[in-house]
């Protein structure tokens, strides 16, 4: 039966398929392409700098799926590098800057339009003409025109660069040809093997690629970088060690070994949830319930139970009376007028609570009247608080004042050390700055009864542990302690360490001795979980922090700030990669 709709020398069938034809550019090369007009860029992936060129990652209107788009200047043309190009009196010249014998400039050179003969004729509207080419007109008209008129690339072999890429982008064997002094990508030592080379190889040793080690390199986000080794996830490729260092032995991957944890806590059955394996730690949570029973919150403590208050005792090295001279603790120079003595050694109430909570230090002065005493230190007081202490800048040097008349930051004349603040006509310096001399004796201000061999590190740590005593409230699980240290970098700038103290008492079990038996003994200490994270300046979530009366907060010197992120660092490494990042914070 016939379709009445359709026309008369339209006879093919309904169902048969038809070429597309698209439209062809004078290289004959498609032209069916997207308008740029309608893309969206969602991200730049890369802007090379160097090669000219930029990645952009984003969206076309009124299509599904992600696009690439790769951006990539032209090369300058060199017929165009002479007196009637980029050389002509047209071109214009502005100073970038000029150094002596050195200029950088911008240049705008006159607007051309290089089109060819060829293009105009492609674009000028001309009679057509339908030609029937038979094999016999294309081998006498049609080839000799296309070997006369056709774009060559002109050049040589020994000018072609031809090469093999491993780790390759796409997995079937393919071949690069990329012009000699076109600095492509991928064509570095750690990932392209040339075409010659790789022959030659193989002609020498036909196993020779199944013997040799081939370096290469290997991004993080890439899928090869981890991979699963049978029933055990191993990250080989991003260590030195050699694949073949692993066994392929079942036993090896199936050897066990004990860890008694039944001393410590009781774990509640099939409550393992969030097992992950990352490199080389295996992580994973499970339920339990203290050791004498009870409920997470709620422990039954045994009547010989004693509670482990962790903490660093301070000791103050100042004695009333005692002569002490303060030196510098980088150069050893001499800051105090001579030796100083000290008729009374005070320690200042927290910086966090309100006034009306202060206790006063009798500072009536000897009178009796009540009623007209000054808060104000004495001259002769030494006032300290947790790893800083205040006292009159009139007890430092003379020199040392005048060099610091119009600094807020208290430095050193002799090495510009940074020592501490200025406060009116008090001098607040921090103990890992100073070194105080008592008999010719050299000691520190403060001293505690642990260490961990660095002194702006311990006064880090005992800064830390005071501020979150200071916070406790006895509600351990129901109130997260939030803490604020500032560094003073200069006059006008600051810089701010954020604290979220998660846990103040959390235990950790370690491996007490070396692993020589199947069986890992532990041993149990408290350790303080946190979140930190540092602010260059004062920014939003700073201010919001130190506007929070919840927040406790206090100056710190600048090794200090320096050697507390490092140390904070440095125990980050010990929780898996996985879980050290989180909201921002570390």
């Amino acid at each position: 039966m016939s379709d009445g709709n359709r026309k008369a020398d339209d006879s093919e069938s309904p169902n048969c398929k038809r070429k597309k034809i698209d439209k062809e550019n004078e290289h004959g090369v498609s032209e069916n392409q997207p308008e740029l007009k309608d893309f969206i860029v969602e991200n730049i992936l890369n802007n090379n700098t160097n090669r000219k060129t930029v990645c952009l990652q984003g969206r076309f209107r009124e299509k599904s799926g992600v696009a690439l788009v790769i951006l990539e200047k032209n090369a300058f043309k060199e017929e165009e590098l002479d007196e009637s190009g980029y050389f002509s009196v047209d071109t214009e010249l502005r100073t970038f800057f000029q150094n002596d014998i050195y200029g950088n400039f911008e240049c705008f050179p006159r607007s051309s339009i290089n089109a060819t003969e060829k293009h105009i004729s492609k674009f000028s509207q001309q009679i057509l003409h339908i030609i029937l080419e038979t094999p016999e007109l294309y081998e006498k008209l049609t080839l000799p025109h296309i070997q006369k008129e056709q774009f060559t690339l002109q050049v040589p072999g020994t000018q072609l660069r031809i090469y093999l890429h491993y780790q390759p982008s796409f997995y079937h064997l393919h071949i690069h040809f990329t012009y000699l002094r076109h600095e492509a990508p991928g064509i570095h030592a750690e990932k392209a093997h040339l075409l010659d080379s790789v022959i030659d190889n193989i002609q020498m040793m036909g196993d020779y690629y199944q013997k040799a080690s081939l370096p290469f390199t290997i991004r993080e986000m890439d899928n090869i970088f981890n991979f699963n080794d049978r029933k055990t996830r191993r990250d080989s490729l991003s260590s030195i060690e050699s694949l073949s260092d692993y066994s392929d032995d079942e036993k090896s991957i199936e050897e066990t070994a004990k860890i008694p944890i039944q001393e410590f806590c009781q774990i509640i059955p099939n409550s393992m949830s969030c097992l992950k394996i990352d490199k080389d730690t295996i992580s994973f949570r499970l339920l339990t319930e203290p050791e004498n029973g009870g409920n997470f919150y709620n422990e039954l403590l045994a009547p010989n139970t004693t509670v482990n208050n962790k903490g660093n005792d301070l000791k103050v090295n100042v004695t009333v009376g005692i002569d002490i001279v303060i030196t510098c603790g980088n150069c050893s120079n001499v800051i105090s007028n001579a030796a100083i003595k000290f008729d009374r050694v005070l320690e200042l109430p927290s910086e966090n609570l309100d006034m009306s909570e202060w206790f006063c230090h009798g500072h009536c002065h000897g009178n009796s009247d009540h009623t007209e005493i000054v808060l104000k230190p004495n001259k002769m007081d030494f006032l300290y608080r947790l790893t800083y202490f205040l006292i009159n800048s009139s007890l430092l040097s003379d020199k040392t004042n005048k060099f610091n008349l119009t600094r807020d930051v208290y430095h050193c004349n002799r090495c510009l050390a940074w020592l501490g603040l200025k406060n009116k006509d008090m001098i607040k310096l921090f103990n890992s700055e100073i070194i105080i001399q008592e008999d010719s004796v050299e000691k520190r201000v403060f001293s505690y009864n642990t260490s961990v061999g660095n002194k702006p590190t311990d006064d880090f740590i005992f800064t830390v542990e005071s501020m979150i005593k200071e916070f406790d409230l006895g509600l351990q699980y129901t109130i997260m302690c939030k803490i604020v240290l500032e560094c003073s970098v200069s006059a006008n700038k600051k810089q701010y360490l954020l604290i979220w103290v998660m846990d103040k008492e959390l235990q950790v079990l370690r491996v007490k001795t070396q692993i020589v038996t199947d069986k890992i003994e532990l041993q149990s200490s408290s350790v303080t979980k946190l979140l930190y994270k540092v602010e260059q300046s004062l920014s939003d979530e700073v201010e919001s922090w130190l506007a929070d009366p919840a927040v406790v907060s206090s100056d710190v010197s600048k090794s200090m700030f320096n050697s507390g992120i490092e140390h904070l660092q440095e125990m980050s490494l010990k929780v898996p990669e996985s879980f050290r990042y989180t909201n921002g914070f570390f």
